[in-house]
């Protein structure tokens, strides 16, 4: 479960730093996710690398290679890593594709569940242990899974984005049960993608106060981390539920 980045250090020689970035991409490609690339050079700037470039949206810098010398090459870096972060989810799932999958599923009445669900993985995501990855994609997660319910064959062209919220969310996990939401022998990842899950679907039934209270029942310090941060949201869950209901 790894995005690739990869340098490359243009020459003359053969193959090209287009072609060596193309084929240490696919291992990544394989997995769903994408690679991320930077390309150096010695000389002066190449117009066919830009063209090149232009039309690949994984290359995200061209750089001369006294920048590495420079004193600012941790800004450098930076600068890669927030392109990077940006970057992923689009790239796994266009805003295009991510369009067309909400009017699906909107089709099937899950607005209101989808919204909420966003909603409070904004709210619930920042508090816990999950990297920028499992996060794209627990908030993939709902819209994949009512396609999927609904119209699977729409995904068909796009098996990376199945394949990647599946092996990281177990899309809701079908088996889980929410007692277990503390288990820690239960990734992170898919006992919070179920959490969610399991609070949206409460909110939809106009049921999320009390099972907000059912979780919450017998909260200590001693309480695993996950029911002690949603503690301390479950307020502004409640509010969003309100809101949404006074819309």
């Amino acid at each position: 479960m790894r995005c690739g980045f990869i340098i490359v250090v243009e020459d003359s020689q053969q193959p090209s730093t287009q072609q060596i970035f193309q084929n240490l991409s696919k291992p990544y490609s394989a997995t769903g996710w994408p690679s991320f690339g930077v390309f150096v050079r010695n000389g002066v700037e190449s117009i066919s690398t830009y063209k090149w470039m232009a039309g690949n949206s994984g290359v995200i810098d061209y750089v001369h290679a006294e920048e590495f010398e420079s004193s600012k090459i941790s800004d450098l870096f930076y600068s890669w890593w927030l392109k990077v972060s940006s970057k992923t989810e689009d790239l796994i799932c266009h805003p295009s594709l991510k369009e067309s999958l909400i009017a699906v599923a909107s089709k099937s009445n899950a607005d209101p569940q989808l919204l909420f669900f966003d909603q409070a993985s904004s709210i619930l995501l920042p508090k816990l242990n999950i990297s920028w990855k499992e996060a794209i994609a627990i908030r993939l997660a709902p819209l994949v899974f009512e396609v999927m319910e609904s119209s699977p064959e729409i995904l068909s062209p796009h098996p990376a984005i199945v394949k990647i919220t599946r092996e990281i969310t177990g899309c809701f996990h079908e088996n889980f049960d929410i007692r277990g939401v503390g288990n820690k022998d239960i990734a992170i990842a898919v006992r919070t993608a179920c959490l969610i899950r399991y609070l949206s679907l409460a909110n939809a039934s106009g049921n999320l106060e009390s099972s907000l209270a059912s979780l919450l029942d017998n909260l200590s310090p001693r309480s695993p981390a996950i029911i002690r941060q949603l503690s301390s949201v479950s307020d502004r869950l409640l509010n969003i539920s309100e809101r949404a209901k006074a819309a």
